[in-house]
């Protein structure tokens, strides 16, 4: 490109980012209660696919007139997605409860405040929310990423009883996310047969297109469970395909590395292990970090696994895998 052509070219993009910042200014101001409900949407729908910034800017054009405990959720679930956990847990540290008639607003906002409470590995914060909201409608969507934290917890029980609630809902997508939770906690705990069973409640279609990797990661620990490696491996990478959080790359790394120590190829699950554990998105993950200092343990090499479950107790301090790393450091 010439001289000319490079100038013009970096004045189009700066013209363009001013009046996108422009339109958000004005936006903040003037934009109407319903034209802001929109402008949300349309916010959300850019967030899950993976258009941050037109994500942020739609939002930042609606803020004036939604409540502000709506904004700061949806502002940490577009940190989240981009695994700015630290940033996206500071966001929703102090979130103003509302009410409305219906319910319906303020459990979507529960829902998105546990979301990232638990993809942040505060799994006890997530569990409280609940209690200072008044939620006057079906909340099995709550009841998964509950679950989520309780598993996290090492409350494997109290997970899957949360499963069989949202199991009950009428919704296809509360049933399909239950269904995939249950089979995580079963795999697992090498509960294979169980787990085929809550697999079979499970549609892809059922799921948005930001969590259809999900379905293939939970039937990526089905077939470890059931001792299928090979299949486990294709799973992990057609979800990776699939992913468009960050959260959902970094899982697949250290699911390839579970495979890969199971298949005995160690040095690859190291290389695995260590590029998750190095990934942008650092949230939740004691279970993969753990697995880490296991395989380097079953190497002999004690102190890079000393090394490997003192970061899990780092990372996710609240969780199960924190709990058993505690143990075997002594």
């Amino acid at each position: 490109m010439d001289e000319v052509g490079f100038y013009e070219l970096f004045v189009g993009a700066w013209l363009l980012a001013g009046l996108v910042a422009a339109g958000a200014y004005v936006g903040e101001r003037f934009v109407s209660y319903e034209a802001a409900v929109r402008l949300s949407s349309y916010a959300r729908k850019a967030r899950g696919r993976g258009w941050f910034t037109t994500s942020r800017l739609l939002l930042a054009a609606s803020r004036r007139s939604l409540p502000a405990a709506y904004v700061q959720a949806e502002t940490a679930m577009a940190l989240y997605y981009q695994g700015r956990m630290e940033e996206a847990a500071r966001a929703i540290d102090d979130v103003p409860v509302f009410e409305e008639p219906s319910g319906e607003f303020s459990l979507y906002v529960v829902n998105l405040l546990v979301c990232v409470d638990v993809a942040s590995g505060h799994y006890a914060r997530a569990l409280a929310r609940r209690a200072a909201w008044s939620l006057a409608q079906n909340d099995a969507i709550l009841c998964i990423n509950e679950a989520e934290a309780l598993a996290n917890l090492g409350r494997w029980e109290e997970s899957l009883a949360h499963v069989r609630r949202a199991l009950a809902s009428g919704d296809a997508l509360d049933r399909t996310g239950a269904a995939l939770h249950g089979t995580w906690v079963l795999a697992l705990q090498e509960r294979a047969a169980e787990a085929r069973a809550q697999f079979a409640l499970a549609r892809e279609a059922d799921l948005p297109d930001d969590f259809r990797s999900e379905y293939h990661f939970a039937e990526a620990f089905l077939c470890l469970a059931e001792g299928d490696r090979a299949s486990a491996r294709r799973a992990v990478l057609r979800g990776d395909a699939l992913a468009k959080r960050a959260s959902s790359r970094r899982n697949a790394l250290f699911l390839l590395g579970r495979i890969a120590a199971r298949e005995g190829r160690f040095e690859e699950a190291l290389a695995r292990f260590e590029e998750g554990a190095r990934h942008v998105f650092r949230g939740q993950g004691g279970d993969g970090l753990l697995a880490w200092g296991d395989t380097l343990a079953t190497l002999g090499r004690a102190e890079q696994a000393a090394a490997a479950w003192r970061l899990v107790i780092e990372r996710d301090p609240e969780s199960y895998a924190a709990a058993l790393a505690r143990e075997r450091l002594g």
